[in-house]
């Protein structure tokens, strides 16, 4: 007999160094943008939001408040990276996509 495993919840989370801040970030292949929270931005950087065109729908198809966007320096492995993220007024759950 053979028996479902399912992997940890944690399997779909990251933590990655954010502008030398580790952040713990949702997975998400299915994700258009990279995403933080206001306060999650306002602990990383002082740097001003730049504008961004880009409309957000929650996969519950309700609006996001945007308010702006930002390119971040993220560390994976030993490799930097600059990444842009989309910043949202709500408290949501930070994502990165794949």
């Amino acid at each position: 007999m053979v028996k479902e495993q399912k992997p940890p919840a944690d399997n779909w989370h990251i933590d990655l160094p954010i502008n030398d801040t580790l952040v713990k970030l949702k997975l998400d292949t299915g994700a258009d943008c990279n995403i933080l929270s206001k306060s999650i931005y306002n602990a990383l950087s002082e740097e001003r939001l730049k504008h961004s065109k880009t409309k957000l729908v929650s996969y519950t198809r309700h609006g996001v408040t945007m308010l702006g966007k930002q390119q971040l320096l993220v560390l994976h492995g030993d490799k930097y990276h600059i990444l842009e993220f989309q910043i949202v007024e709500a408290d949501l759950v930070p994502v990165v996509g794949l």
